[in-house]
């Protein structure tokens, strides 16, 4: 069984419909911007507003305690996700 490939007239003219085949540079992120995408997350969505509640209702260890969880939780995230860009 003999396998043939595209002529190069047909490969000329995927070329020019289809572009060349070559991967796209990832976009690389500075710190900043992981951080601020930390906290676009739902969960931290919820947890500022546990925070706006608790504190006005006087709850102010809550709302330390609700602070400190968002402290955590964004930099965990931060901190894995920044090692995965820069080694990848």
């Amino acid at each position: 069984m003999k396998i043939e490939g595209l002529t190069q007239r047909q490969a000329d003219e995927l070329l020019v419909k289809h572009g060349a085949n070559i991967l796209k540079e990832p976009e690389t992120y500075g710190p900043i911007k992981i951080l601020l995408d930390q906290l676009k997350s739902p969960l931290i969505f919820v947890l500022f507003i546990a925070v706006a509640l608790s504190f006005s209702l006087g709850e102010y260890i809550d709302t330390v305690f609700i602070m400190i969880v968002i402290l955590i939780n964004t930099s965990l995230g931060f901190f894995q996700e920044y090692k995965a860009t820069k080694y990848p």
